[in-house]
């Protein structure tokens, strides 16, 4: 697509000027369909999609989609095939049509499989695995979530190990088994602190003072929130710090300091109004 338009359309989407950018990616469409070639039509029809997606329009984006799928089926690569079937299985899962998701990831992953893309097989194992849990078929979603790590494992990226071990640990967590939960959390943090992710290690610090609550350890929970809220504060994050005092004042209230619960919930409230959340503590939610 560079040569028709390509920066042109690029400035616009930067700048949110979302109709102008249709009206030029159309113009490229039109172009590459004179030139006869189906291969920039299709590039073109991803633009479209993910046009249409950043706007909360997902039909439209998913009948782009299809249409881009059709061409790379005949004119396409089997890599172009796999990146159009994950782009589907994603938008499915945002339209909470589980099935067709289902159904784009299975297919996504015996493709993945025979291009030795692990990549790509951590990204379908994981969804599949989600579509599990969500049926609260747990067990079934845990050995998706850990063919998603030993495929993680194998392709050498500790990020994509990262999030299966997360994964792992919050369908633990859902599931009552604590102990497995803080193993699985306690690995992905040694991950995240190894690689220098500080946001990702808030988040998993925070997950972890949950699963502290929940299997009623309190003191290690407080803990965990706090080095959370380090975090939070450090980065400016503020919904991030809106959870953890929500957090805190859960405990709080526990231990019957009334007074400090509300300062703390009295602040998170704040905060989520401002970011137009609930403000709540997660494990509350």
């Amino acid at each position: 697509m560079k040569p028709i338009g390509f920066f042109s359309t690029l400035l616009a989407m930067v700048r949110q000027e979302y109709e102008q950018a249709r009206h030029l990616y159309q113009q490229s469409r039109d172009i590459y369909s004179q030139l006869d070639q189906p291969t920039g039509i299709a590039h073109v029809l991803n633009r479209q999609a993910g046009l249409v997606r950043v706007q909360g329009r997902l039909d439209e984006a998913r009948h782009l989609l299809e249409e881009q799928l059709d061409l790379e089926r005949i004119h396409g690569d089997q890599a172009s095939v796999l990146d159009v079937l994950q782009d589907l299985a994603g938008l499915a899962m945002d339209q909470d049509t589980r099935e067709d998701a289902q159904g784009y990831y299975q297919e996504a992953l015996q493709l993945a499989t025979r291009l030795g893309n692990l990549t790509a097989q951590v990204i379908c194992f994981q969804g599949l695995g989600q579509i599990r849990q969500a049926q609260g078929q747990f067990d079934p979603a845990r050995e998706l979530y850990q063919e998603s790590l030993t495929a993680a494992q194998r392709s050498g990226h500790p990020k994509l190990a990262d999030v299966a071990l997360t994964r792992l640990g919050l369908l633990a967590r859902d599931a009552g088994d604590y102990r497995q939960a803080h193993r699985h959390l306690k690995e992905g943090l040694k991950i995240e602190r190894r690689l220098d992710r500080e946001r990702e290690t808030a988040g998993t610090l925070h997950e972890l003072g949950n699963v502290a609550y929940l299997d009623g350890k309190p003191k290690e929970a407080q803990r965990y929130y706090k080095q959370a809220l380090d975090i939070y504060h450090r980065f400016g994050d503020e919904p991030g710090t809106g959870y953890c005092l929500g957090s805190l004042s859960v405990l709080a209230f526990e231990a019957g300091d009334y007074t400090r619960a509300w300062e703390l919930i009295n602040q998170a409230l704040a905060i989520g109004r401002k970011h137009n959340e609930a403000g709540l503590p997660s494990v509350l939610t």
